[in-house]
């Protein structure tokens, strides 16, 4: 990539005007990370942990918050530019998505068990699917999703959509699909079974989950696909439509656990969202569960 180029790419990750986010090298920064830092070298695993514990501590103490604003780009543009050292021999533009995706990681994992007032108030408000929905439909546009979703005119690509946005960086809903069937293509490939509706029905199967995820839908249940729909917690949120394949629906079920902040670790699926969000569509962390070892020996 050239130089202009990259500036233009990291200026447009930081095209707000603001104070930029600097880390002060004298708190918190010390041994080998420092050292890593101080001689250039490029940060290892061990450092870039490091590093994203001081980025998180120092975003809540700046902005009072345990949650990422709307300036994840400009972050991640301004720890790049600071710490030349984070991914290097990457192209500028992986550098900056890699960093995103670590910092977006990082601070859903700090959440994970936190019991402050914000986390719990936060989680409270989104712990339903029907907190999607406004409390008075003519409050929305036609155009808005939470809107689709209590006329039932939700489709299953508009969860790509909201999928992309959350995701930022530019995301659209087509690239989001199309990177999540390249890798789920992968995925069987490492597993040795082909490309096809019936390779994926069968690493379903061997993960003896296939039933619980095409199933009737219980009240407060796990998502699951049922006649070509996709429902959650017991409410039908999206119709397939366009996406009649197997593959695009079990992709979509997965990208539904960012989209309506759903728990991918319900006994009855977790080796299913273990493969879809972590595996396929890199939207979570979290360890392999038990069970998975059916397929990965």
């Amino acid at each position: 990539m050239k130089n202009t180029s990259a500036r233009k790419l990291l200026k447009s990750f930081q095209r707000v005007a603001r104070e930029m986010f600097r880390l002060d090298l004298n708190r918190g920064f010390d041994g080998q990370l420092l050292r890593s830092i101080n001689e250039g070298r490029e940060l290892s695993k061990a450092d870039r942990t490091r590093l994203l514990d001081i980025i998180y501590e120092r975003y809540v103490e700046k902005f009072q918050s345990k949650y990422l604003k709307d300036n994840v780009d400009s972050l991640a543009g301004d720890i790049v530019e600071q710490f030349p050292g984070l991914f290097r021999g990457m192209h500028l533009h992986e550098r900056l998505n890699a960093t995103r995706q670590l910092i977006i990681n990082k601070f859903k994992n700090k959440r994970r068990g936190d019991d402050s007032k914000e986390v719990t108030d936060r989680k409270r408000r989104r712990s339903g699917v029907l907190n999607y929905l406004p409390a008075d439909k003519e409050d929305e546009g036609c155009g808005d999703l939470r809107y689709k979703l209590r006329q039932g005119m939700l489709r299953g690509a508009e969860i790509w959509a909201e999928l992309a946005r959350i995701r930022g960086g530019g995301s659209t809903k087509e690239n989001e699909l199309e990177r999540a069937r390249e890798n789920l293509s992968k995925v069987l490939t490492k597993f040795q079974v082909c490309e096809t509706n019936a390779a994926l029905e069968h690493l379903l199967i061997e993960l003896r989950e296939e039933d619980a995820l095409y199933t009737a839908p219980t009240a407060g249940g796990p998502m699951v696909i049922w006649r070509d729909a996709l429902w959650v917690e017991g409410e039908k949120v999206a119709d397939f439509e366009i996406l009649i394949n197997k593959i695009d629906q079990f992709l979509t079920w997965g990208a539904a656990f960012s989209v309506f902040a759903q728990k991918p670790t319900k006994k009855s699926t977790r080796c299913s969202a273990y493969l879809a969000t972590v595996m396929v569509l890199q939207t979570d962390v979290l360890k392999p569960p038990k069970g998975l070892e059916r397929i990965t020996q």
